[in-house]
């Protein structure tokens, strides 16, 4: 049997070598700890982050679609899903994704600003600008969707 506090000690210091931007080693520690328990979604989801950091993001994507396996109403991996999709060039799935995202934060303004990045992304620029500006009349306060509006106004 894995000692629980062993476990947790290694998933953490592999967290902390992601914030100190050491993702190799990251993926290292989170793997071994993987290895151990492959059961938490979060523990998915870090593995996948430091991946995302390194640009590899097929298997960022693996990491994030095992995450939703395990906790399906994990909006922040499917958020990150999509955008692994919308950056290998796979926006229809990139757009289901941040959609679902989107039904589960309802209190965040980030998965629907990466809609309209996705819009971007696919060179969509009308469609981007109307994201934005739904993402304001839901959020008023976001600074980014407010800037992105005017950024994308003055351009057309």
């Amino acid at each position: 049997a894995t000692d629980s506090n062993h476990f947790f000690t290694l998933c953490y210091y592999g967290r902390c070598l992601y914030q100190k931007g050491e993702y190799e080693k990251s993926i290292e520690y989170l793997t071994r700890c993987l290895n151990e328990e492959n059961d938490y979604f979060f523990l998915w989801q870090f593995r996948g982050d430091s991946y995302w950091k390194l640009n590899d993001y097929q298997n960022a994507l693996n990491d994030y679609l095992k995450s939703i396996e395990l906790d399906s109403s994990n909006g922040a991996s499917y958020d990150n899903a999509a955008m692994c999709y919308s950056l290998m060039g796979e926006h229809d799935k990139a757009h289901e994704f941040i959609d679902k995202a989107i039904s589960f934060e309802m209190e965040e303004d980030m998965p629907m600003i990466r809609k309209a990045q996705i819009f971007e992304f696919q060179n969509l620029k009308t469609e981007a600008l109307e994201q934005y500006k739904k993402t304001l009349s839901k959020f008023p306060d976001s600074e980014f969707a407010n800037k992105k509006v005017l950024e994308l106004s003055n351009n057309q």
